[in-house]
C-alpha cells in the first residue's frame, strides 16, 4: 500500500488539468497543473538520497498512456542505477551529433516531431529533440 499506480483515469484528466496542484498517478508519475492552461507530466524519484523531478511533456500533448510508458522507462533506468535525467541528456547529445542514430528513427507519433525513439543497450528511451 502507498505505492499504488494508475490512480488517474483518462476521462478525468480534462477536468483535473484545470485544477492547479499536483495530481498523482502513483509510482512517481504526476500531472502538475500550474494554471488552467498549463499542465505537464513529471516523474519524481530519489537518487543517491536526493529527490529529483523529470519533466515528461505537456498535457494534453502527452497522453496518460504515453506518460505512463515514459515513467516505466525512467523507472527501468533508475532500477539499474542510472539517473533518468542524465541518461536523457546523454541521448539528446548523442542523437543530435550522430547521423546514424537520427537515421534510425523508428517512430514519430508525437505532436510537432519533438520526440524520436532512440535505442540503447539499457532501454528504449524517448529523446526530446531541440
Amino acid at each position: 500500500m502507498g505505492h499504488e499506480r494508475d490512480r488517474l483515469a483518462a476521462v478525468a484528466l480534462p477536468r483535473l488539468a484545470k485544477r492547479p496542484g499536483v495530481h498523482s498517478d502513483g509510482g512517481g508519475l504526476n500531472l502538475k497543473v500550474r494554471s488552467e492552461n498549463a499542465a505537464s507530466w513529471t516523474y519524481r524519484f530519489m537518487i543517491h538520497g536526493v529527490a529529483r523531478e523529470m519533466g515528461l511533456g505537456k498535457y494534453p500533448d502527452i497522453s496518460l498512456a504515453r506518460a505512463r510508458e515514459l515513467a516505466v522507462q525512467a523507472r527501468a533506468l533508475k532500477a539499474v542505477g542510472k539517473n533518468p535525467i542524465l541518461e536523457r541528456a546523454r541521448w539528446q547529445s548523442y542523437a543530435l551529433s550522430s547521423p546514424e542514430v537520427t537515421a534510425k528513427v523508428e517512430g514519430n507519433d508525437l505532436p510537432n516531431g519533438r520526440f524520436v525513439i532512440a535505442n540503447s543497450a539499457d532501454a528504449e528511451f524517448f529523446v526530446q529533440m531541440q
